[in-house]
């Protein structure tokens, strides 16, 4: 279990979030969304362990994050970033072994690396440098850097949580519901995983939790279907959402195009 309790931050002098708290079990899926500048990004900067809080605390199990060296918190979670960047002409060989502990046997590692690199359609590439990748496969190459890391500390006995920024971001349709099949998946065998998603819809099809943000605090947390709510999402993003029902049970969340429209040609110079 993850915890935080009554997380502050404050960023440049500016307060980022208020009285946060939050947990993420193993097995489930926890989604964070809100607008642009709600906190999400800032929240699961704070539970990896990456801010000096200005309050509250998070919690790895029952040890608080400030007191694990960066190799025991890498133990507890591993992390896809918003915008991985590559400072070096990396192979997506050499790339995805750089999320592997070092102490994970030779065998090991090549097992869990053609395993992962198939496991996001990369079977066969390996020798292939990142930077020929287009960029949706540029990322899903650095969700497998991450991912033979969640693979191998789990391998070596740790409890792994595994923590992603906008992971579908950068990918077409079918990749998205890929990855996210797969998030489902390890959620299923144990997994902790924490995910920052604008997708509303995605949100409410894949995960288990959602935490809504606006403005650095926690709005509502609960299942998806008590919290993207047309009344709750319509307040959040300050514009009218409309949530509906599809013949297969699943949420449909888009905005009202037509008051989004009316808003626009209210402003000024419009």
């Amino acid at each position: 279990m993850i915890t935080c309790t009554d997380v502050h931050l404050s960023l440049g002098g500016k307060p980022v979030l208020n009285g946060v708290s939050m947990s993420l079990p193993a097995g489930r899926v926890v989604a964070l969304c809100g607008p642009n500048g709600a906190g999400k990004s800032s929240l699961l900067a704070c539970l990896c362990g990456e801010y000096a809080l200005s309050g509250g605390s998070v919690h790895y199990g029952g040890t608080a994050v400030s007191h694990l060296s960066a190799r025991e918190k890498a133990c507890h979670r591993v992390v896809l970033e918003q915008t991985p960047t590559l400072s070096a002409a990396f192979s997506l060989s050499e790339l995805v072994e750089l999320g592997a502990p070092l102490d994970l046997s030779p065998a090991d590692l090549t097992q869990l690396k053609s395993s992962t690199l198939a496991e996001l359609g990369f079977d066969g590439m390996g020798d292939r440098f990142v930077a020929d990748l287009s960029g949706g496969q540029q990322h899903r190459a650095h969700l497998a850097r991450v991912l033979i890391g969640l693979h191998a500390y789990r391998k070596l006995g740790h409890n792994c949580a595994l923590f992603l920024d906008e992971p579908t971001s950068s990918l077409d349709i079918g990749h998205q519901i890929n990855v996210l099949d797969r998030v489902r998946a390890l959620a299923a065998d144990g997994v902790g995983v924490l995910v920052v998603l604008h997708d509303l819809n995605l949100a409410a099809a894949f995960a288990d939790e959602v935490v809504l943000l606006k403005e650095g605090t926690v709005v509502q947390t609960g299942a998806p279907e008590d919290v993207l709510t047309a009344q709750l999402l319509s307040a959040v993003y300050d514009t009218e959402i409309l949530v509906e029902t599809a013949l297969n049970g699943q949420a449909i969340i888009q905005p009202r195009l037509g008051a989004t429209l009316a808003r626009v040609a209210d402003r000024p110079g419009v």
